[in-house]
């Protein structure tokens, strides 16, 4: 078995390629896999990887998605095909996940450990990031900021390591 993280989170971007070049940019990510939308130049999936961290970005054609079975969208196992049962399962799978700019809201934010908090900031910051709270050392020694990436997902980044707390 493979390791590394058993939860990986999944996130939606409008524009992937784009998404991907300013989070390499501004986070550090490496971007591992692509996989070609169908028309010129669209990413349907891509996987990025942090240290030991992976995430994985949901496009599509259409709009972000979590559509992940392009050969047969309408397939859901059952060999009586009610065409409008099916349009509304391709609907909703299409619409499980959307980027934070389309849906105008957020629901999740993530978190990101980090040795150096203050050149993690200005990492983000440089890159064009949008601040949210700001860079803070609490008086317990532990620091850190959250931002909004350049699609509206909120990260935040600090050098508390819960790992190392729980031990």
């Amino acid at each position: 078995m493979a390791t590394g993280a058993c939860l990986i989170p999944s996130l939606a971007y409008e524009d992937a390629e784009s998404a991907i070049v300013w989070l390499e940019k501004a986070f550090g990510f490496v971007c591992t896999l692509k996989v070609p939308g169908a028309t010129a130049g669209s990413i349907l999936h891509a996987q990025l990887v942090l240290r030991e961290t992976m995430m994985v970005m949901v496009c599509s054609d259409q709009g972000c998605g979590a559509n992940h079975n392009s050969s047969n969208d309408n397939n859901d196992g059952n060999s009586a095909n009610n065409s409008s049962s099916n349009d509304t399962k391709k609907e909703q799978k299409d619409t499980l996940l959307r980027s934070p700019r389309a849906a105008n809201l957020c629901t999740q934010g993530l978190y990101l450990i980090v040795e150096d908090v203050a050149a993690a900031y200005k990492r983000a910051l440089d890159a064009g990031a949008a601040g949210v709270r700001p860079l803070k050392e609490q008086e317990y020694g532990v620091g850190g900021f959250t931002v909004h990436d350049c699609e509206g997902h909120p990260w935040s980044f600090g050098n508390y390591n819960p790992w190392q707390s729980s031990q």
